[in-house]
């Protein structure tokens, strides 16, 4: 460096003084330390005069109460230094898009004495200013020669973990939205692009997952991302998913994008991702006859809560049967589990008006139930409600339809049958539940039998039958069905389907598929 041009800069140092003094806890200093650090960092290269004049400013700003001002000045001139970009709008009109590394010298002695932290040394905070350099370098030469993207997010998960221990969040988004957009035109090809929000969950996902784990480790992890599906569906364009080791990676990755145990704002969007990925998964497995009942529990259980949220009922159905009919399933399942399988299978069947399969099922599972566990056992009666909701539903479908109308009441008879025959043994003593006692079953099904009798709109075995099963239930069951009117119901007001409420149908808007929540016990 001439003599000079150190004069000059030692004039442009001393300067900063008079500044300080002259405009203290004045706005105009903040104006004369911009465009002094510009002058020094545009054409002064020596290491020692760079720390100087940064000692200088930051002293200066910390005179004028400007310390704030001073480090946002500081974070403008790393983003620039790093990404080279000058169009983002940034507050301060300093351009360092032509300039070297040694500008990093200067931000590192500027940062150091504006934070004030005795415990960063300016060693460290230039190496990190080096480092978020050298990976931003190596993430965009990755996404400009076209890399795979199973290389650019191993890249970009790197540069990602260090600037989330630095805590650069303008950076961490500015990344985020990079991988977005090279995300987008990687898969362009391949198939439509879906909704941009669902594009952000994903990508942060990826990022998130491979922040934990060993990318080495999850080969066939990334690759989903080139071909995942968004909101309108991204297909498949190659056969290299076709493995058993891809697929059940794959289930993770749609698991860990679904995130079913938290209810966030964003879990719609989720749930869509996760199930575009499983029922492509789903597709494979079935072309490699593979048995999905080898799959663990907990990963079938969140695939199965996936699938129902996003009312696709088709798949679960579809996967709900091939459990059933697996011989694993009954070997190794829990009773309860395998009760509510069947149960989500039926709810599966009746949503997509498959009724006549969804009332054989009802009816086999009952059947055994009973025949296992006895007419009583909670499991037992349990079964027996979705059976008679069932033919509630049944019923109303067929209503609807011209000339049916008889065909309907046949099945509201089925209903009452089946609730009778609970209530007229009042053999109850053999239940053995913590949640419901004798009572809470013959108050239920007299409620569901009062339904299915307005319903029907008349008294199949007359008035006096179902007065005696009222009277007996209230008889035994004082307490219980306290509250509950015991007197004739006119149920000829109702009819042609209509009853008093909707608690005889089955609710179609279940709010837990999980197949962990069933409080029911026995086997199927």
């Amino acid at each position: 460096m001439s003599k000079d041009s150190k004069a000059c800069h030692t004039d442009a140092i001393d300067a900063l003084n008079i500044i300080a003094i002259r405009y203290r806890n004045e706005q105009e200093a903040v104006k004369e330390l911009i465009e002094t650090t510009t002058q020094i960092i545009s054409s002064e290269r020596n290491s020692a005069v760079l720390i100087e004049s940064a000692s200088a400013i930051a002293a200066s700003s910390i005179a004028v109460s400007e310390s704030r001002r001073g480090l946002e000045l500081a974070e403008d001139l790393r983003w620039q230094l790093v990404t080279k970009d000058t169009t983002k709008g940034r507050k301060y009109n300093v351009d360092l898009s032509t300039t070297d590394r040694s500008v990093a010298i200067y931000l590192a002695e500027l940062e150091r004495n504006l934070q004030q932290d005795v415990s960063r040394t300016f060693s460290e905070i230039h190496l990190s200013i080096l480092t978020e350099i050298v990976y931003y370098e190596d993430f965009q030469q990755a996404i400009r020669s076209n890399a795979s993207v199973k290389e650019v997010f191993t890249v970009a998960d790197r540069l990602y973990s260090f600037l989330s221990v630095q805590k650069q969040l303008d950076m961490l988004v500015h990344v985020g939205d990079e991988l977005e957009g090279f995300f987008l035109r990687a898969s362009g090809g391949k198939a439509k692009v879906g909704d941009a929000t669902q594009v952000k969950i994903l990508v942060a996902t990826l990022l998130e997952y491979l922040g934990n784990r060993r990318v080495d480790n999850f080969l066939d992890f990334v690759k989903f991302a080139s071909i995942e599906s968004t909101a309108s569906g991204y297909l498949y364009a190659q056969e290299w998913y076709k493995t058993p080791k891809a697929i059940r990676h794959g289930f993770i990755l749609a698991i860990t994008v679904a995130d079913v145990d938290h209810h966030g704002s964003m879990r719609k969007a989720q749930i869509a991702i996760a199930n575009n990925i499983v029922k492509l998964l789903l597709e494979a497995a079935n072309q490699l006859n593979l048995n999905v009942a080898s799959i663990p529990r907990k990963e079938i259980n969140s695939i199965i809560t996936i699938l129902g949220e996003q009312k696709d009922f088709a798949t679960p159905e579809g996967v709900l049967t091939r459990l059933r009919d697996a011989r694993e399933t009954h070997q190794v399942w829990r009773p309860s589990e395998v009760l509510a399988l069947g149960r989500r299978l039926v709810a599966a069947r009746l949503l997509l008006g498959k009724h006549d399969p969804a009332l054989h099922l009802a009816a086999y599972i009952n059947y055994n139930l009973s025949r296992v566990y006895g007419s009583t056992h909670p499991a037992t009666l349990e079964m027996k409600i979705l059976l008679s909701q069932v033919y509630i539903s049944t019923g109303l479908a067929l209503q609807s339809t011209n000339g049916a109308e008889e065909l309907a009441r046949r099945y509201y008879k089925r209903a009452i049958d089946l609730h009778e025959a609970v209530l007229q043994p009042f053999d109850l003593s053999g239940i053995v539940a913590k949640d419901a006692s004798q009572g809470t079953y013959a108050r239920l099904h007299l409620a569901l039998l009062e339904l299915a009798l307005e319903r029907f709109s008349d008294f199949p075995k007359g008035y006096g039958e179902y007065k005696q099963i009222s009277a007996d239930a209230f008889r035994t069951f004082p307490k219980e069905l306290q509250g509950t009117e015991e007197e004739k119901r006119n149920i000829k007001r109702f009819g042609k389907g209509r009853a008093e409420s909707n608690e005889d149908t089955l609710d179609v808007n279940i709010k837990s598929w999980a197949l962990d929540e069933e409080k029911g016990g026995g086997g199927v």
